[in-house]
């Protein structure tokens, strides 16, 4: 993953992502022409579909039914943008995660309580000085994943998504949902070929989505 991992509600109406501090929100354009003219293929496509759900810490299993899902254009152009967007967020987060660290550890080493004073004022600027560099990563990357959707669908009252007119190749399945504060993610690769595919959105799929996560 080249040190660095990286996670959507869709449907014929083409919804793009974007981040911001509060977290995933849909915003409308206009459907995809590439999937509208291998929908016209017909039997050269082929289709995945599958069940959404997570079981959550108190053992309770929820079916996310009403989300939309986001099938992405795999490939090594996407990968190249994304590892450029976490390049850049490693340059700036890194130095900042290191001071954070120090500034913690300096804590047990200081009984001077205006200077422990002063490393906590200190400490609080680069926290949240990190956590904007990583909400800038976080549209960055949603921009990239935007660009190469191809085409979307809606979970029914069942939790299960259909979608259908893919031409055949690697993809990607990715959707995001908040459930009690909590961010579920989902980035997981598949290979469509011209024939029905099952692919369920569940806790073994879940992970960090399409974001740069460090990693030593």
């Amino acid at each position: 993953m080249r040190g660095w991992r990286r996670v959507r509600r869709w449907g014929m109406g083409a919804t793009l992502l974007s981040a911001s501090a509060s977290g995933l929100h849909a915003q409308t354009a206009a459907p995809n022409s590439a999937a509208l003219a291998v929908r016209a293929a017909g039997n050269q496509t082929g289709s995945v579909e599958g069940d959404m759900y997570v079981v959550l810490p108190n053992g309770d299993l929820k079916r996310g039914a009403g989300r939309l899902i986001y099938i992405v254009r795999d490939g090594d152009s996407l990968h190249t943008a994304l590892d450029t967007v976490c390049a850049s967020w490693r340059a700036a987060y890194r130095p900042l995660a290191a001071r954070d660290k120090a500034l913690s550890a300096s804590y047990t080493h200081n009984r001077d309580s205006d200077a422990i004073v002063a490393a906590m004022r200190e400490q609080k600027t680069v926290k949240i000085t990190r956590d904007s560099v990583t909400r800038v990563m976080r549209a960055a990357v949603d921009r990239v994943v935007a660009s190469f959707i191809t085409d979307s669908a809606g979970s029914d009252i069942n939790a299960h998504y259909r979608i259908v007119g893919i031409t055949p190749g690697r993809y990607i399945l990715t959707s995001a949902w908040t459930i009690d504060n909590a961010t579920y993610h989902w980035w997981k690769p598949v290979t469509v070929r011209q024939y029905p595919l099952t692919s369920d959105l569940d806790d073994r799929a879940r992970g960090a989505g399409p974001y740069c996560v460090d990693t030593p």
